[in-house]
């Protein structure tokens, strides 16, 4: 039976990295397609933020903030 666009859908799923492997090998024989979320240099900044690992204002990347700033529903 394949997959249609119409009879699928697109999930993230949070599991450690020991089970990476088991999860694309059963990906691989169930026919399903996994990919890997990049992290975005804003959701990369407000991690380290909340882990106190921003030493200065440079170490962010000002062009992702105003274009997130910008694309957000506020």
């Amino acid at each position: 039976m394949g997959a249609t666009l119409n009879n699928t859908e697109d999930i993230l799923l949070t599991i450690p990295k020991n089970e990476v492997g088991f999860l694309r090998s059963l990906a691989k024989k169930m026919g399903w397609t996994t990919r890997k979320q990049k992290e975005s240099s804003i959701d990369k900044s407000l991690k380290e933020a909340h882990c106190n690992m921003i030493y200065s204002v440079k170490d962010m990347n000002n062009k992702d903030i105003v274009g997130q700033i910008l694309n957000s529903d506020v």
